[in-house]
């Protein structure tokens, strides 16, 4: 009951003042903490890639023993002083590590700071980093950190997070110099890449899916993270090899 309290107490407090500019995050002082830990393990690795690899688990023991031992023992010591200052503290910090309010503000920033007067055409592949993701229009990109692009609705498939970097291709340029752009490859040559990965996705499945391509496409997008049409492309490249068969019910490895 106590964390449900605390979460929404948080959540009240993010609607209410979201996350101001001026106060001190904790994230910020865990990145100090990082970059200071970086700077002493990579030097005493020298450049040698297993100590390299040894420094990187150190650091991360390191900062996150350090960081729940800093947080630990501030709650206890809150507790000390009086159990309600101890409670004041969760609420804070959790409202702190929500911050939904001003993500979505300074999310706003970058789309309004991003130029509309890029280089690219059509079918030109760029780098870019998504930073907003919409239910309504699709992912928020920055081509190049610096030109305005979207991934519409329909283009969004695979397990892309905000602050991915990405591969994708320009569909279009919009009147107005804004990028229209897919992490896939024109139809023809996507259903090759398809094929293969649907065939060592089977694999992975035991050999078959328990579904066929007259499946509903929320299923088939869930299952494979293909749209309808693309699957249904990829199974249709499969058979013609003879690599699968399709019954009533399933799709199976030949």
């Amino acid at each position: 009951m106590r964390i449900i309290v605390i979460c929404i107490l948080a959540c009240l407090a993010d609607l209410l003042l979201g996350d101001p500019a001026g106060l001190y995050h904790p994230v910020r002082g865990i990145g100090f903490l990082i970059t200071e830990l970086e700077k002493l393990l990579y030097k005493t690795a020298g450049g040698n890639p297993r100590l390299l690899v040894t420094a990187g688990g150190v650091l991360w023991v390191l900062v996150c023993g350090i960081t729940t031992a800093a947080a630990a023992g501030l709650l206890i010591l809150a507790g000390k002083i009086h159990p309600y200052l101890a409670f004041a503290l969760e609420v804070f910090w959790c409202y702190q590590l929500l911050a939904a309010t001003s993500l979505r503000k300074e999310s706003m920033k970058v789309y309004e700071k991003l130029r509309k007067d890029s280089p690219y055409k059509k079918d030109d592949k760029v780098q870019a980093i998504i930073y907003e993701m919409s239910d309504n229009f699709g992912w928020f990109a920055a081509v190049d950190d610096l030109f305005c692009g979207l991934i519409p609705k329909r283009e969004t498939y695979g397990g892309c997070r905000v602050g991915d970097r990405i591969e994708a291709r320009v569909t279009g340029v919009k009147p107005d110099g804004k990028l229209d752009l897919s992490i896939r490859e024109k139809a023809f040559i996507q259903m090759d890449l398809d094929a293969e990965r649907m065939l060592a996705d089977l694999e992975k499945h035991g050999g078959f899916y328990s579904f066929t391509d007259k499946a509903g496409a929320e299923l088939i997008k869930k299952e494979t993270g293909l749209s309808r049409n693309a699957f249904k492309r990829a199974v249709g490249r499969l058979l013609k090899e003879g690599k699968i068969i399709i019954t009533e019910s399933e799709i199976r490895i030949k």
